[in-house]
């Protein structure tokens, strides 16, 4: 595999970690679709001091304390904008 479209993950890794392990995959272009639990936001954050990306960040419909982190434009770097 070269690069992929999208990525998907539930229950992996903290943001930052999972970013680590797929950045090879990962082009501008990628989508990356994370279930995440309460902590999303500060996982957010924590990515941000390492990665540059925007992202959204929708409420589960399952849990109340989830979320789902939409990343795009992912460039590494040293920051990233909230859309």
């Amino acid at each position: 595999l070269d690069t992929l479209d999208t990525i998907t993950s539930r229950a992996c890794a903290e943001i930052k970690e999972f970013l680590e392990l797929c950045m090879h995959l990962v082009t501008p272009e990628t989508r990356v679709v994370l279930l995440k639990g309460k902590r999303a936001e500060e996982e957010i954050n924590e990515a941000l001091k390492h990665w540059q990306f925007d992202y959204q960040l929708k409420p589960s419909i399952t849990d109340n304390e989830a979320h789902i982190v939409i990343i795009k434009n992912f460039n590494g770097g040293d920051n990233g904008t909230k859309k």
